[in-house]
């Protein structure tokens, strides 16, 4: 596992801990994919309208930031929608 975390001062990185610095950009967008999947409703009809919503907003962006951020919060959407339709269909099969 990689954990993300800052080196106090006055400590060096080969102290018994492996230390895996990570780009601070890619630090905020891990962190608002891991706020995507927290946050994300699990009902999928909920879902799939959020997708819509945000695949028209992703047509209609111009700014590149926007653009960025509306394919990553679909991905992220998708993928949960994906895991509540797989668990589903795992439970119905299960019935069987």
């Amino acid at each position: 596992m990689i954990r993300v975390h800052e080196i106090p001062e006055g400590e060096e990185e080969g102290e018994g801990k492996a230390v895996i610095q990570i780009n601070l950009a890619m630090k905020r967008h891990g962190e608002s994919e891991i706020k995507i999947l927290r946050d994300a409703p699990r009902d999928k009809n909920k879902l799939s309208e959020i997708i819509k919503i945000k695949q028209e907003e992703y047509e209609e962006a111009t700014d590149s930031e926007d653009i960025e951020r509306l394919v990553s919060d679909i991905e992220m959407l998708k993928l949960v929608l994906f895991l509540i339709c797989r668990n589903e269909r795992k439970e119905i099969t299960n019935l069987m």
